[in-house]
């Protein structure tokens, strides 16, 4: 798969976030949304993520709103990493007197390039990175705005590594930033997730409706209209929920539509929020369903603490790339598989 991260933050608090699987520190918030929605503050903060593999190539893009800033700290905004190391970091900098985008390498002491696109407050932005890693032929590319045409590129590198597994979003010393729609994808698939996807928006729709199965029994105590106890906004734990001991078990739901009317799906994800209330082995699969067609994510093993677990899908059942219409007339849902 070629696209291994999508993240809107519109269906979680920041408090939630490390059930997502992102490290958090202190000072880390939910605000508004680029295009509605949420998104998340870091104020001399970070938010990080380790990706599901390790990549030689990635291309990373993601809005941001600087709401404040220092330039005399020469603040971070997004950095990529292996392990726990800093290999490239974005910043802000400084040329001919405005405040523009600014690549480094490591630590953030050694100045790559620096970019000609100023930087101002409270304007949203989205960026986008293609890196290269590696000792000899490594390169960076800076795009603003969808742009084809650099505002950075260098090329002949070396990045001090060879792959990256994790990536860190970052608010510094005396200044924060939002940022909202995050991607990473790599090189392993095709067109059009092994590139560079320009201006995208991460959007989060809710179910509406009961879909073709409803075998789950909510919390209150019986399997009719479940749709109502898995609809909010961001998770309620155990006041709504759906549940049931029996493997195979199953529902699915009718969601609301996507606010665009056209454009391009690069991709869905799932996020099912779930605990095991036993001991022994549990787990779910998420469940995609278009027409009569339903498929089944690998399965996820659950603990007796609530838990998001994304699956990603590029391919709508049945085959072939995802559009509109198909989102806005699939369903969507869970079973248990254990």
């Amino acid at each position: 798969m070629a696209l291994v991260l999508i993240e809107g933050f519109d269906h979680l608090t920041a408090a939630q976030l490390a059930l997502k699987g992102w490290g958090v520190t202190a000072g880390v918030s939910s605000q508004s949304g680029r295009l509605g929605g949420q998104s998340v503050r870091t104020s001399n903060s970070t938010v990080s993520k380790t990706l599901p593999g390790s990549y030689s190539t990635v291309y990373v893009g993601f809005a941001i709103k600087v709401v404040n800033f220092d330039i005399t700290f020469i603040q971070g905004i997004t950095n990529l990493r292996n392990g726990g190391t800093d290999v490239i970091r974005l910043k802000y900098g400084s040329a001919s007197g405005n405040t523009v985008w600014a690549i480094y390498r490591g630590d953030g002491t050694t100045l790559l390039g620096t970019g000609t696109f100023p930087i101002t407050v409270n304007i949203w932005y989205y960026v986008e990175m293609k890196v290269v890693f590696s000792a000899t032929v490594g390169s960076v590319e800076l795009r603003i705005n969808g742009s084809a045409t650099p505002d950075i590129l260098v090329t002949g590198l070396n990045t001090g590594t060879t792959n990256v597994n994790a990536i860190a979003l970052q608010g510094g010393y005396g200044g924060y930033s939002d940022h909202d729609d995050v991607y990473v994808c790599d090189t392993s698939g095709s067109a059009p997730t092994n590139n560079f996807l320009g201006d995208i928006r991460v959007q989060a729709i809710w179910p509406t409706g009961n879909g073709n199965s409803s075998s789950l029994v909510g919390s209150d105590s019986n399997s009719t209209d479940n749709y109502l106890l898995v609809d909010e906004t961001t998770p309620d734990d155990n006041t709504t929920y759906v549940q049931s001991p029996t493997g195979t078990a199953k529902d699915t739901y009718v969601y609301g539509d996507l606010t665009p009317t056209s454009g391009t799906v690069y991709g869905i994800q799932i996020v099912p929020y779930a605990q095991k209330t036993d001991a022994g082995a549990k787990g779910i699969v998420s469940v995609a369903r278009l027409s009569t067609t339903e498929v089944d994510s690998s399965a996820h093993a659950l603990s007796t603490s609530y838990q998001f677990f994304p699956d990603i899908s590029e391919t709508k059942p049945g085959g072939g790339a995802w559009t509109i219409d198909d989102v806005n007339n699939a369903e969507f849902g869970v079973k248990v598989s254990a």
